[in-house]
């Protein structure tokens, strides 16, 4: 019986079909990655939406989480947990399921959220993509509430932003971008573009 040999033709086009089906599986993996971190965001931005509208039930108003004094700048919008110790008496309590450290004064975890990161020795709360979240109050797209929400997969501050520095060692925040005013700057000019995930429209 005549064995049959393969041609160069042949070994070429099943490895050129190998490859197809190797980039088409790794795109699909990658796709449902991204889809995946997408909905985390999602899911960790309502369950910040949920405290906080709990926080405004128990002490009539949103908490203001920015340091920029009488408010004209814009400082470091990120959302910023508060000392666990008095989690009974402040935001941290609006949530459910919160792990804290041995000393029950630094939150390690909150249920259904994705992963506490620091920034200058606070707590803060990370997107899918461990870039932090963003929440300004009174917001400038949502005047009479609150702007939240996260840079996105590209981890950029709208279409051609700034991005954080996050040291994924021990996720802490190293760097930020500059946000600029409430009238005018990066924050007011890119936030809420691209594919920056938002509680508002633009």
């Amino acid at each position: 019986m005549k064995k049959h040999c393969f041609t160069l033709v042949e070994i070429l086009t099943a490895l050129i079909i190998v490859g197809i089906l190797a980039g088409i599986g790794l795109g699909i993996a990658s796709y449902a990655q991204n889809k995946g971190k997408e909905m985390r965001t999602q899911a960790t931005l309502k369950l910040i939406e949920q405290a906080l509208e709990q926080y405004k039930h128990k002490f009539g108003d949103y908490p203001v989480l920015d340091s920029a004094g009488a408010r004209t700048n814009i400082g470091v919008p990120i959302f910023v947990l508060p000392d666990a110790s008095l989690h009974s008496q402040n935001l941290v309590g609006c949530f459910t399921g919160v792990g804290l450290d041995s000393a029950g004064t630094s939150v390690k975890s909150i249920a259904g959220m994705g992963n506490i990161g620091t920034y200058s020795s606070h707590n803060v709360i990370l997107d899918g993509w461990d870039q932090p979240i963003i929440y300004l109050y009174p917001g400038v797209f949502n005047k009479t509430k609150y702007d939240l929400g996260s840079f996105g997969p590209d981890k950029k501050m709208g279409e051609d932003g700034f991005t954080f520095t996050v040291d994924k060692d021990n996720y802490a925040i190293t760097g930020s971008p500059d946000f600029g005013t409430r009238s005018s700057g990066n924050y007011k000019d890119k936030f809420g573009l691209g594919d920056d995930m938002t509680n508002f429209k633009r």
